[in-house]
Order: C-alpha cells, then structure tokens, then sequence
C-alpha cells in the first residue's frame, strides 16, 4: 500500500512521528518554510500569487494531479486548503484532517472554501478529526458521521520525556528556580501578553522562559528583560527545553474567527512529565483530559492564571503528581508510535 502524505509548506517534524509506517511519502513543497526534510518526501512546486489567492488557490500544487495518481491513499489537510481540491480531484481513496473546530470561522466563509469543502466532503473516503471538538465541526459541515474518525496526534514519547536532558535549566543557571515554560507563536490568541502579566505579578518566585517569534500584527506584546526568550530553538530541541521546566504554560485566547484546535506544545509537555496551566480555549480540556491533568484558567483571566502558577509553584509534589498524570495519559493516548499504527489500519481498510 502506498501512502501519501500531503502537507504542502504546512510539512512539519511534529507531525511526521504519527506517519511511521510502511509505504508512506511524505509531500511538501518547495521553498520549505521549516528545516525538515524527511528522506521519504518529494517538492512539487508551489505557486501563490495574487490571482490564485483570488481564486482560493493558496499555495498551489499543479503537480500534484499527476504525483498522487500513483498513490493508494492520499492524506492531505484541511477539507478547504489546494492540496485537498487537488487530491480530491485524482485521489484514489482520500483522507483529509480536519484540525477546525469552529463552524463559522472565517475559512468557512469563503464562496470558493464553501466549494472546496463541499467537494472534499464527497470524495473522502476517511475524514481524520484529532479531537472530538474537531470531529463535531465537520459533521456539523455536513460529513457523514460513518466516516469521521477520532485519533489524536502523538509525540516520540522516548525523545519528550522526563528523562531527557535539562539543557536550558543548566544553561541559565536555574537549579534552584522554579521554571515557566512558554513555547507558542508571540501573539495575541496564544495568551503570552496575559502570562507575561501573570508571572510578573509572582515578583521573582518563577523564572518564565518563553520561545517563540514576536510576530508584526502583535507589536504591543514586549518581552521584558527578566524573561529568557529564545527566538528560534531547532524543533530536534524542544524536547530538552520541556526536561528544563517545571510548569508549562498555555494561556490560548480565542477569537471569533480561532480557537486553541489542537495544541502540540500540551502533548511535548504533557509526555515530558510536566505540570500543566492552560485555558478553557477550544479543544485544550479535551487535549489534556480535565482538570485533574491541569489548571485550567478562563482564557484571557490574568489573576487566575496567576492563582494557577502560584499553586503549582508552591506545591512541588502537586507539580510532581500532575506531571506523572501527564506522563501516564501521553503514553496511552499520545504515543506516535500508536497513533502510526492506528492510521495506518484506518488506511487499510479502505486501500
């Protein structure tokens, strides 16, 4: 059985553990906005000028039409994106992963992603939903509930672990702190403004290390001095940059067009053993099973999210017994390894 595994410029080393197995080529494309270049992968060119754009044709693959003929099953993104309307074009058996969780979210709104979704809901044969909330959305789109099925994205869980190296921890000289770890794009709906707040409110009792790019449409968010901030850690990383911390932080905030839909950074911090603050943003509860696995804030609360940290640094062995929680849910629920074996026996039975 031969498998592609569609990701465009969007192909990305956090998700390609999930897609271990047999006869699987991954299909990015050319210039690559991450530096991860699986062995197993091909280049097509992608276009993306204003008319395609126009057209509902953002970062277009032409080749595509003859490359995925050759497939037996093709998987590709989101029901709306181009790699979707092409594969769902020539496709033998097509799957696509619906991370959207918001029915009327601004994608949605689009006359010519109405097209392509209608479209991509007729030919799948499989649609792939990593969280329940995700699933409930695209039925409400309109999918036949026979073919969603539920499978959340996993980690290595042998490489994000608590035992992996406390690199940052030693860099910094930070033995004897207690360690906020932030990891996420530096904008409004990730909450960094509000956990910035939050942990200098806390006058030095937690050290917060936030990594990540401040991004142009979010210039009001500063970073102050006494805050470690890592522009850009290589992803082969960030498992060494979870072992460094104590509590990680993920204050999401949703808008009318985006919620939290996932959240990769809670299953990394979820499989290394930590504590975990979050919000009630999107699919993050489901992701990180109830609060018993985290504290949980109202989504843009900056006393609550103070309140939470404060607990967790206070209480070591809360932090100790969340974080073996934590542990225990990533290697049932978010092993790449059986996630990978999981989509490849979803596979089969339609190949």
């Amino acid at each position: 059985m031969e498998i592609a595994v569609v990701k465009g410029v969007k192909l990305c080393p956090w998700e390609a553990p999930n897609f271990t197995m047999p006869g699987v080529t991954f299909i990015g494309a050319t210039p690559q906005f991450y530096d991860f270049k699986p062995a197993n992968a091909l280049y097509p060119r992608v276009y993306n000028n204003l008319l395609l754009r126009a057209l509902g044709l953002r970062y277009f693959q032409p080749s595509l039409l003859k490359i995925l003929k050759d497939f037996d099953v093709v998987h590709t993104g989101e029901s709306y994106e181009s790699r979707t309307f092409l594969a769902s074009l020539v496709a033998k058996k097509l799957v696509f992963t619906q991370y959207e969780t918001l029915v009327n979210c601004r994608a949605y709104r689009w006359p010519q992603n109405i097209a392509k979704t209608k479209m991509a809901l007729k030919k799948a044969s499989l649609i792939h939903a990593p969280t329940q909330r995700a699933a409930d959305c695209i039925i409400a789109k309109g999918a036949q509930k026979d073919k969603v099925f539920v499978q959340p994205f996993g980690v290595d869980t042998e490489k994000f672990s608590p035992k992996a190296e406390q690199t940052y921890r030693l860099k910094y000289s930070l033995s004897d702190k207690v360690v906020v770890l932030f990891v996420g794009r530096f904008v409004r709906e990730k909450g960094i403004k509000q956990l910035i707040e939050a942990c200098s409110m806390l006058k030095g009792r937690v050290k917060l290390i936030a990594c990540g790019k401040p991004a142009p449409q979010d210039k009001d968010i500063k970073i102050p001095k006494d805050v470690i901030h890592l522009y850009n850690i290589p992803y082969g990383e960030i498992h060494k940059l979870h072992a460094s911390a104590d509590i990680f932080c993920l204050p999401s905030m949703p808008n009318k067009n985006w919620e939290e839909q996932f959240g990769f950074v809670l299953v990394e911090a979820m499989a290394s053993g930590k504590a975990v603050v979050s919000t009630n943003c999107g699919a993050i509860p489901e992701v990180v099973g109830g609060e018993k696995n985290a504290v949980i804030a109202p989504p843009g609360d900056v006393k609550s999210l103070k309140e939470g940290i404060e607990y967790l640094a206070d209480n070591e062995s809360e932090r100790k017994k969340m974080g073996e929680r934590n542990r225990k849910r990533a290697l049932e629920v978010y092993d790449a390894r059986k996630v990978s074996e999981a989509l490849y026996n979803k596979y089969k039975t339609i190949a």
